[in-house]
C-alpha cells in the first residue's frame, strides 16, 4: 500500500514536498515518477520511503504518478491530482513563549510549517491583508503608551521584500485598504496633533516606493471605513457649536459621538465634515457597505449615513439593514414587513409591504449578494396549537414588490413525531430565538440551526433553487459538553458546497449535496460568545450574521477551514481530512488575536 493516499495541495509558483511510505512488499525499494517536474529522492537506509517534490508547482492541476517496484518485482502505482492553490498565506496573531504579541505568517498547509521571518515583528497587535491578496500590513512597535502599536509595516507577499510605511507619525490611530488595494488610509498623531492621510500603494512587483497624500487634521477616535474607494468614515468624541458652524465645543461630559467622513482627491483628502450635528450616545458602532454606512448606539437605531445623503434622519424602527445598504425592513408587532428606501430620509413611506396572511414577525437572516430574506411566523395548526413556517421574500428589482413562499415541512405533530420525520422541521420563533441561521452569499442556501436542549439538536437547510421550497438536508448532532443556549454560528464555504455550524466548543462541517456527509472538526473551540436577536445591541453577534464571524474562517478556495482555541489556530484541509496545529497563545489583550486566510487575487 502506498501512502498517503491523497496529498496536501501545494502552492502554485511555489517549490513541494511530501513525504511516500509503501508497504506489503520486499525491501529494497525502487521508486519513479513519470511526471515532468517532479522528482522523487528514495531514503538510502529505508527505502519504503521516500520524498516526492517539484522545484515549481504550475497553477491549475497537476496528474503525478508514481511507481515503487519491491524486490520481489511487484509493482504499485498511485497517480495523484493535486490542483494548486492560488493564496496560500495565513496570518494571525499570538504571544510567543516570552508572552510577546508577534504576527505569524506562514503557509499552514506546509510540512512543517515555517513562520516568515519579518522585520518588524516586535509588539504586533494586527494585521489586515489588502483586498486582492498582494499584501499585508501590519501595526507593530506596541508598549505600555500605545497599546495597540505605533507603526505600520507593508510586506509584498510574492517577494517577501518588507518596508515601513513612513508618514513621520509619532504614533498611529487606525489604518485601512481601500477596496481596490491601491491605497491605504491612514490615522496618526505627530505632535500632539491627528490627522487623516492616505499611501499610495504601487503595484506587487513594481519599483516605485508608496507614495504619501497630503494629511489633513482630523478626529479620529475610531476604525476607518471606506465608501468605495472615495471616501473614508470614522467618529470621534465630538461635539459641534451649533452657534459656530465648523467649530466644537470645548466640553463634552456626556462622551457623545459625532460621525464625519473625507472625500479622497488626487492631492490626498478633503478636510473631514461631520456628516451629522446630532451625536451619539455611546457606545456606537459602524456597519459600512457600498453605498454608505450606518451608525448604530445604544440610543439611536440606525442612521444612514453617505456624503450624497442630505440631512439624514435616523431610522427609529428599523430591525435590519440589508447587507447591500440599498434598503431597510421595518417588522410591525403584527409581523406586517415593510421596505424602505435606506438612502432617502424615512418619510413613513414604504416603497413595498408584504401581503396580507404573509407576514414577517422574526426576521431571520438577510443574503449578502441579492435582496433575498428569510422570516419565520407561528401560524395556526390543527393538532398543536402552532407551528413555525419559514418563509423566503424575494425584493423585485425595481424595489417596490416582495414576493414570498414558504419553506415546505413545517412540522405539525409532537417533538417525538417531528423528530422522526425526515422531510420536516420544527422550528418556531423561540426555537429560532439566539440559534444561528443563515442565508448564503448568493442566496441559494437557507440553513437554520434549531437545538432546544441538550439533547434536540438539528440543523436543517434548504435549496432555493428548487421550487417549491422543501428541506433539502436535516443533521442532526449531539453534544454532552453544551446546553441548549450554547452559542452558535453558521458559516457557508466560498463556494457554498459546505457549511459550518459551531455549538458551544464544538465545530462541524457538512456538505450541502450530501446530509450524510457530517464531520465533527473539533469539540475544543473557545466558547466565544452568543448571538443576539437584538441587532442594534450586538451587530457582531447578530444569530442571522456569517459575514464577521471571528471564531472560524473559509480559505478563499474552501481549501481549508481555521478555529481557534486558546492555546493554538488549528487549520483542518479538506482535501485530506487533516487538521494542522499552529501555537497560538492567547494575546491577553496585548494583540488582537485575529487569524485569516490571504484573500485570493480572482475573486
Amino acid at each position: 500500500m502506498l501512502l498517503p493516499e491523497t496529498l496536501p495541495r501545494p502552492c502554485a509558483n511555489r517549490s513541494f514536498k511530501a513525504s511516500l511510505t509503501i508497504s506489503n512488499g520486499a525491501a529494497p525499494y525502487q521508486w519513479q515518477v513519470a511526471s515532468t517536474g517532479w522528482k522523487i529522492a528514495v531514503d538510502p537506509t529505508f527505502t519504503d520511503r521516500a520524498t516526492l517534490s517539484a522545484e515549481l508547482v504550475a497553477p491549475g492541476t497537476t496528474s503525478v504518478t508514481v511507481e515503487v517496484t519491491s524486490a520481489d518485482h511487484t509493482f504499485k502505482t498511485a497517480s495523484f491530482s493535486l490542483t494548486a492553490r492560488e493564496a496560500c498565506w495565513f496570518a494571525y496573531t499570538a504571544l510567543d513563549s516570552s508572552s510577546q504579541p508577534k504576527l505569524q505568517l506562514l503557509d499552514p498547509l506546509e510540512a512543517p510549517p515555517r513562520a516568515q521571518p519579518l522585520t518588524h515583528n516586535q509588539g504586533v497587535y494586527d494585521f489586515q491583508f489588502s483586498p486582492d491578496g498582494q499584501f499585508l500590513a501590519y501595526r507593530f512597535g506596541r508598549d505600555g503608551t500605545h497599546p495597540t502599536g505605533r507603526h505600520l509595516a507593508l510586506v509584498t507577499l510574492s517577494t517577501m521584500s518588507e518596508q515601513t510605511i513612513d508618514v513621520l507619525e509619532d504614533s498611529l490611530l487606525a489604518y485601512a485598504w481601500s477596496p481596490d488595494s491601491k491605497l491605504i488610509a491612514i490615522g496618526f498623531i505627530k505632535d500632539g496633533t491627528s490627522y487623516l492621510t492616505a499611501v499610495r500603494i504601487p503595484a506587487a512587483g513594481s519599483n516605485t516606493s508608496p507614495v504619501e497624500l497630503a494629511p489633513k487634521p482630523a478626529f479620529i477616535e475610531s476604525n476607518l471605513y471606506w465608501i468605495g474607494s472615495s471616501f473614508v468614515a470614522f467618529h470621534a468624541q465630538r461635539l459641534p457649536d451649533l452657534a459656530h458652524p465648523g467649530q466644537w465645543l470645548p466640553q463634552n461630559p456626556f462622551e457623545l459621538r459625532t460621525p464625519f467622513f473625507a472625500s479622497l482627491a488626487d492631492t490626498g483628502f478633503d478636510a473631514p465634515q461631520a456628516i451629522v450635528t446630532q451625536p451619539y450616545g455611546p457606545s456606537v458602532y459602524l456597519q459600512p457597505n457600498p453605498n454608505g454606512f450606518f451608525m448604530i448606539g445604544d440610543n439611536t437605531y440606525f442612521n444612514p449615513l453617505a456624503p450624497a445623503i442630505q440631512n439624514p434622519v435616523p431610522l427609529w424602527m428599523t430591525n435590519v439593514i440589508s447587507p447591500s445598504g440599498k434598503y431597510a425592513a421595518e417588522l410591525d408587532d403584527g409581523g406586517q414587513v415593510q421596505i424602505f428606501d435606506a438612502q432617502r430620509t424615512l418619510d413613513g413611506n414604504a416603497i413595498a409591504t408584504s401581503n396580507n396572511g404573509e407576514e414577517c414577525p422574526l426576521l431571520l437572516a438577510w443574503a449578502s449578494d441579492r435582496e433575498r430574506f428569510a422570516c419565520v411566523a407561528d401560524v395556526a395548526s390543527t393538532t398543536t396549537g402552532t407551528q413555525g413556517e419559514v418563509r423566503i421574500f424575494d425584493l423585485s428589482p425595481s424595489g417596490d414588490h416582495l414576493a414570498m413562499l414558504p419553506v415546505q415541512g413545517a412540522c405539525t405533530g409532537s417533538p417525538a413525531f417531528c423528530t422522526a420525520q425526515p422531510n420536516e422541521y420544527a422550528y418556531d420563533s423561540e426555537r429560532a430565538s439566539d440559534q444561528a441561521r443563515a442565508l448564503s452569499p448568493t442566496g441559494r442556501w437557507l440553513a437554520f440551526a434549531s437545538a432546544s436542549s441538550s439533547t434536540d439538536n438539528f440543523l436543517y437547510w434548504v435549496d432555493l433553487n428548487e421550487a417549491p421550497y422543501h428541506l433539502k438536508g436535516k443533521a442532526y448532532y449531539f453534544s454532552t459538553a453544551t446546553t441548549a443556549n450554547s452559542p452558535t454560528e453558521l458559516a457557508f464555504s466560498p463556494g457554498e458546497e459546505y457549511v459550518l455550524l459551531r455549538r458551544g466548543n464544538q465545530l462541524h462541517r457538512w456538505q450541502l449535496a450530501n446530509p450524510n456527509s457530517h464531520q465533527l472538526l473539533t469539540s475544543n473551540m473557545s466558547l466565544g460568545q452568543n448571538c443576539s436577536d437584538d441587532f442594534m445591541s450586538g451587530p457582531e453577534q447578530w444569530c442571522g450574521n456569517t459575514e464577521r464571524s471571528a471564531m472560524f474562517h473559509w480559505a478563499p478556495d474552501a481549501a481549508a477551514v481555521a478555529f481557534r482555541n486558546t492555546t493554538e489556530v488549528n487549520v483542518f484541509e479538506s482535501s485530506n481530512n487533516y487538521i494542522y496545529s499552529l501555537p497560538a497563545l492567547a494575546c491577553q489583550g496585548q494583540c488582537d488575536g485575529q487569524f485569516a486566510f490571504q484573500p485570493s487575487s480572482h475573486p
